[in-house]
């Protein structure tokens, strides 16, 4: 606990909102576990991951908030709790199919957290469930890479007061990718992406359509030196909305953000160990370009 925490003093610097701490606070003790594994076929290109965690907190502190009907003022103290506790899986699995030049993903991902406190003097358990499915194809020859992924989410939010509204979210949508490899060095990508919403607050569900797209030109013997312009956003519907769910409240917020801009860049890569046949491609991820190697896997994917 922090010495504002501790201190038995009340802290009438806002009348309104008076704060005075608990010099009883035991101090909070969390417990985590963790487990991983991975597995890669070099043969069949086959990549598959799993993992779980979880953790659970000991005399975690919370705060206690009393308000006054009559004045409209809050008190405010901290508290001890125990029941504190997340949990975490994940599931991904990628491979080529058969032969040919198609390649498949799917992942599953899903998170509890369970959060307790106090409503006005009311104690309250809250839980929070996700659950994410999603599955992608891609597919890629010396010519072209096309990705299809359609995307899914779902969050329920639960109380133990009866007064307390639960709410269920669902996100949605789709991304699909192109890239192009012209002759003469000459690259054209873009991604389109659509998501919506349901169940926010009124006025804070949204559905979007997310274009970005790019060309690029790469020269030099070795295409080492790339010209590319980028365009993001190009719909201008860019919007970023979060939700906080906790013991006491929940909250819906809105972002503004950056839509529409353009950029040119220009990008040397160069090395002193030799050819650049020589450096193995690392499949990180890339809007456009030439790249050795297998393709990486579709959007969306861990």
């Amino acid at each position: 606990p922090s010495i504002k925490q501790l201190q038995p003093v009340a802290d009438v610097t806002n009348p309104w909102s008076i704060v005075i701490g608990n010099p009883n606070l035991k101090p909070t003790f969390t417990q985590n576990l963790s487990l991983r594994f991975n597995d890669f076929n070099a043969d069949s290109q086959r990549s598959l991951m799993a993992m779980v965690n979880g953790s659970y907190s000991l005399n975690s502190i919370i705060s206690k908030t009393l308000f006054n009907p009559e004045t409209g003022g809050q008190t405010t103290t901290y508290s001890n709790v125990d029941g504190i506790w997340s949990a975490m899986a994940m599931f991904m699995y990628s491979r080529p199919l058969a032969k040919s030049h198609w390649r498949m993903s799917a992942q599953v991902f899903s998170m509890y957290n369970s959060t307790v406190g106090y409503n006005n003097g009311e104690f309250n358990r809250s839980g929070t469930w996700m659950f994410r499915p999603n599955f992608g194809v891609t597919y890629s020859n010396d010519f072209c890479q096309i990705s299809l992924a359609p995307q899914y989410g779902l969050q329920l939010t639960h109380n133990s007061i009866a007064n307390q509204n639960n709410r269920t979210i669902h996100s949605y949508g789709a991304r699909a990718d192109v890239a192009v490899n012209l002759p003469f060095g000459v690259d054209i990508a873009t991604d389109l992406n659509f998501s919506g919403t349901s169940g926010y607050s009124q006025g804070y569900n949204s559905d979007q359509w997310l274009w970005n797209a790019q060309v690029s030109y790469s020269t030099l013997k070795d295409k080492s030196l790339t010209f590319a312009l980028k365009v993001y956003d190009l719909l201008q519907q860019k919007k970023n909305i979060s939700r906080n769910v906790t013991a006491n409240f929940i909250t819906d917020r809105e972002y503004n953000d950056l839509t529409r801009y353009f950029m040119f860049t220009v990008t040397w890569k160069f090395n002193t160990f030799g050819s650049s046949s020589q450096i193995p491609d690392m499949g990180g991820p890339r809007m456009g370009g030439r790249r050795n190697g297998p393709p990486p896997p579709p959007p969306g994917a861990f």
